[in-house]
Formats: structure tokens, C-alpha cells, sequence
């Protein structure tokens, strides 16, 4: 479910939120995916209730024609494809551990006590993911384990909907998760080769949307810490700016003293382009570091000029920004065969 690890996944990708629905279809060609359709809904308020974890469907039948209906409408048979959900639907945690039993059951029993004192959430009703990853510099643990979660009910009723359409759902992840893959892969021999910069080294991404944000710190391409901040966008102005200073601030703080003398290599946003210059300069200020723009060259798109590929913005798509389709590429660059 985490989306981290490089597992053969299918070329279809969707992207749901309580905004819209999109699709993505992507191929290896050349030197980087190719977009091959991309296509997008915008749903109705009241498709989803409101929760911390995102909300139950208000009307299972009805969603699922729906989704019926939008894949229908794809240009090619769509039987199994990957899931990106928003980053407030699918939380992100860290843990220290011993080594995790190897039966299935036990391992996730010992995992849901971990984050049972990690999280405000009922544990017994997520769904849970984990994958090892690196400890941080300077412990002497022998484990660190990445965990993944989300409300089981809300992925049931969206993979029972999706299972109305003909469509299996394989890989889930969040939108930040995928994002990053889209970046590890596009600094690999299998990408394009131009995310090189934040594939190595000590990075930060941030993915910013009108409820909230997420900050992922990634060494070497894997992740060591991923804050999501829910941001009421009642908030005035000057006070949202203080808080995300502030939470800058406590994380740069925080990363200084869980990796010692280890610099930050780069920053990289992906946002909104109404939100792009006031984000750009919040986080150069809280990070201390200049900050990047997502462009096509950190993602592992086959759409530069000379190499074959067609721009995917152009001519008015469903698409506006490389911000919104990172994602989605993210979710399609796992594939490896």
C-alpha cells in the first residue's frame, strides 16, 4: 500500500480526492514515461463526508456509477491499476523497532501497538502498511520502520467501487509518497536523468494544496521524515504565515539534530500556481535554503524537447501545473518490469 518500494505496476493510474477524479495512463518509451490520456472529473461537494482521516462515502451506489461511468469513457480496457490518495487520507509514521516477527499477523499486531502511541486515531479501524528504512544518523537501533495508514472503511467502499467498474486496485499511496517516487526514479538510469539533485544527498519536497501541506526529508531517495499539517484556509494570512514558520522552524531544528552534519541539498515545491511564490518564500526562509519549482526535468517524463515526447500541459488538458501530475508519474514510475 505505502508505494515506496519499486514493485511491476500497471501503466493506469488514479487520483482521487474529495475535489475530483483523475486518471493517467503512462509507458515507458524513449528516455522517460510517455503520457498516453490523462483525464479528469470534478465531483460534487457532498460525495465524501468530513473526517481527519477523510470521510465515508454519502452514497456508495451512486459514487460507484460514477466511477463506472469515468472508466468507461477511457480510450483503452482499464482491468488493474495503481491508487493516489491526498496526503489527509493517508497518514504517514515513523517507528523504531526490534526485529518484527516474521508471521504476517504477529508483525501487524506489534505494529498497530507501535502506532496506537503515535497517532489520535482509533488503530483498530486502519488499514496498515510498513516498510523498513534507514535509521537515522547517530542511533543505535537496529530498525526503523515506515508506516502507512488510512481509514479501512473509506478504502473499502472506494476499492468496491472501482471493483463495480471491472477495475482492480492494486498500489495505494499518498500524493507526497508518489511524488517523491516520481523524483527517485527520475534521478535512476531508468528515468530521465535531470532529478539527479534531489535523488541524492539530503532533500526536502514539499506538496502544498488549499488544506494543508506535507514535508517530506529524504536522504538518499528514501524518507526520514514526513510531516503532513492540516491548514484551515479560513486562517488569515499573517497568522498562517507565523504557524508554518513556526512548524519550519521546529523541523529544520529537528533535522539538525537527528542528522548531524548533514546539509540540505535542495528544496522542492509542488504547488498550486496561485500559492507557488508565497510557499517558495516561506520555505526558504524556514529551511534556510533557496527553493526549486517542480518542472519536468525532475520528474521521469519522456516530454523534453528532442526526446519525442508531447507536452502534456499543452492545449488546455485536464492538467494545469507539473505540480498536479507529479503524482500521478510518481505512482507509474514504480513499474520496473
Amino acid at each position: 500500500m505505502i508505494g515506496l518500494a519499486s514493485v511491476p505496476v500497471p501503466p493506469h493510474v488514479f487520483s482521487l480526492s474529495a475535489q475530483r477524479l483523475d486518471y493517467g495512463r503512462f509507458e515507458w518509451e524513449g528516455r522517460g514515461l510517455q503520457v498516453r490520456e490523462l483525464r479528469s472529473l470534478p465531483l460534487a461537494p457532498d460525495v465524501f463526508q468530513q473526517g481527519l482521516l477523510g470521510g465515508p462515502l454519502n452514497n456508495t451506489v451512486t459514487f460507484g456509477e460514477l466511477v463506472k461511468n469515468f472508466v468507461a469513457g477511457i480510450s483503452v480496457p482499464v482491468k488493474a491499476a495503481s491508487l493516489v490518495l491526498p496526503d489527509a487520507w493517508m497518514r504517514v509514521a515513523f517507528t523504531e523497532s526490534e526485529e518484527l516477527p516474521s508471521n504476517e499477523d504477529a508483525r501487524e499486531e506489534v505494529l498497530r501497538w507501535k502506532l496506537k502511541r503515535l497517532v489520535p486515531f482509533r488503530v483498530d479501524e486502519l488499514r496498515l502498511a510498513a516498510t523498513p528504512v534507514m535509521p537515522l544518523a547517530g542511533r543505535s537501533e537496529p530498525g526503523r520502520v515506515m508506516m502507512a495508514f488510512a481509514i479501512e472503511s473509506l478504502l473499502a467502499q472506494i476499492e468496491s467501487a472501482f471493483a463495480g467498474a471491472g477495475v482492480t486496485l492494486g498500489n495505494i499511496s499518498n500524493a507526497s509518497l508518489s511524488f517523491l517516487g516520481s523524483v527517485r526514479t527520475a534521478g535512476t538510469d531508468r528515468g530521465v536523468a535531470r532529478g539527479a539533485d534531489f535523488n541524492r544527498g539530503l532533500v526536502a519536497l514539499a506538496l502544498v494544496d488549499e488544506e494543508g501541506y506535507t514535508l517530506v526529508f529524504a536522504r538518499d531517495g528514501e524518507p526520514v521524515l514526513h510531516r503532513f499539517k492540516a491548514v484551515s484556509s479560513s486562517l488569515p494570512g499573517e497568522a498562517r504565515a507565523s504557524m508554518v514558520g513556526r512548524d519550519l522552524r521546529l523541523t529544520r531544528n529537528f533535522i539538525e539534530q537527528q542528522l548531524p552534519g548533514m546539509e540540505l541539498g535542495g528544496v522542492l515545491l509542488a504547488a498550486p500556481a496561485a500559492m507557488e511564490a508565497t510557499w517558495a518564500d516561506w520555505l526558504a526562509e524556514g529551511l534556510g535554503i533557496p527553493v526549486e519549482l517542480t518542472q519536468p526535468r525532475h520528474l521521469p517524463l519522456d516530454s523534453q524537447p528532442g526526446g519525442g515526447g508531447e507536452d502534456p500541459l499543452a492545449g488546455g488538458g485536464p492538467f494545469s501545473s507539473w505540480a498536479e501530475l507529479a503524482p500521478l508519474v510518481g505512482a507509474a514510475s514504480q513499474e520496473v518490469g
